[in-house]
């Protein structure tokens, strides 16, 4: 996604003159530990939180005045509305503040209780609203600063990470509904932390109470209630899966991306489809990958869907309606728009226009909640 929106921008820059955001900068750090044999023909991209209709309180930590209502039927794991983080500030779409973090923020996730968030320096903290509407901010973990990585279930409000603070990589979960964390039970003996090293512990997703991971007997899915493994086939490093649901994963190879219960069992394959990231719809019905355009598979089919939006554009999550949220920056607008956009028609609503300017890009510290650093390190 990142290398499509430089070009767009390069071109832009020779006719319209305004700053041109350091792309690069988004390329480089987060996405470059999770290029995987493939990554020379995808795009670097995103993969965001699930988000959902509602309202929620936007009370900063100190705030007097009330904000919005929260919306008491969303789900658990699902935040209330969409976000996005520049610096230590998450944003409602509109530019809203919801909550000043009070610390620069790498990467974060969000769920139906507030954030959690990976700092530049590794640690991780939970920022979640009480029942005043106000956050607080409490330290859970730690992450390595150079993949501050998190992954994200908003079926269950659970949030996973690697914590490389041991003897050995663990694989950590927390649940923010109820303050349960947990480390699981898996063998990492001599494992290492980053995708692009030999033999990484990597966390590839949450699903329904099962983990994807990496263990020193290869990829797994591990049952979060009960301790139990599924082996998911050979992998080669950290990059193999870039999805799961409801017992598939979505995985590379030479030929492009595949979709099975295991890496060498495809029941669907994507020839020619590439992405290091991909979000399924929340029926399963359909799945968004991280291309060089807008596209949307057909998880039955096979079937591309190319919904033709003009400039740059990315799908990069799903409204529980069904609609494809995406990001798109359309020449001459000065900055990203934020759109919902209905499949397979592909007809698209703003839900809020060039609200992330040029130079919010150009800081390095934009950030979408897709548990991924964005920015240069």
């Amino acid at each position: 996604m990142t290398e499509k929106l430089k070009t767009l921008l390069d071109e832009r820059a020779s006719a319209v003159d305004f700053p041109l955001p350091d792309l690069d900068a988004v390329r480089r750090a987060g996405r470059r530990r999770r290029h995987s044999r493939y990554a020379a023909t995808a795009a670097g991209g995103l993969a965001a939180a699930a988000v959902v209709a509602g309202l929620v309180v936007v009370l900063a930590p100190g705030d007097d005045a009330p904000g919005r209502a929260v919306d008491p039927a969303a789900p658990a794991g699902r935040p209330p509305e969409p976000t996005y983080l520049a610096g230590s500030t998450v944003h409602l779409l509109d530019g809203t503040t919801v909550v000043d973090v009070g610390r620069p923020v790498a990467s974060y996730v969000a769920t139906g209780q507030g954030f959690v968030a990976a700092g530049r320096d590794g640690a991780v903290w939970s920022v979640l609203r009480g029942a005043d509407g106000a956050y607080a901010v409490e330290r859970v973990g730690q992450t390595d600063e150079r993949d501050s990585d998190l992954v994200h279930d908003p079926a269950t409000s659970q949030v996973g990470w690697v914590d490389p603070s041991g003897a050995a990589p663990a694989y950590v979960v927390l649940d923010t509904a109820t303050g349960e964390q947990q480390t699981l039970d898996v063998d990492t003996t001599g494992m290492a932390v980053l995708d692009d090293e030999a033999d990484p512990a990597s966390f590839y997703a949450l699903d329904a109470g099962t983990a994807y991971l990496r263990s020193t007997g290869g990829a797994v899915a591990l049952d979060l209630a009960d301790g139990t493994t599924r082996p998911l086939g050979p992998t080669e490093n950290g990059f193999d899966l870039v999805a799961a649901r409801d017992g598939d994963v979505v995985f590379g190879t030479d030929e492009g991306l595949a979709i099975g219960p295991r890496t060498d069992q495809p029941r669907l394959r994507l020839d020619g489809q590439y992405a290091s990231t991909a979000v399924f719809s929340p029926d399963g019905a359909w799945l968004t990958l991280d291309a060089e355009t807008a596209t949307v598979v057909d998880t039955a089919s096979g079937e591309l869907v190319e919904l033709g939006l003009p400039g740059f554009s990315v799908g990069y999550d799903w409204l529980p309606d069904g609609r494809l949220l995406a990001l798109a920056v359309e020449d001459p607008a000065p900055g990203a728009s934020f759109l919902a956009c209905t499949v397979p028609t592909g007809s698209c609503e703003t839900l809020a226009g060039d609200q992330v300017d040029a130079d919010t890009l150009e800081s390095g510290t934009f950030v979408l909640p897709a548990g991924a650093d964005m920015s240069d390190d």
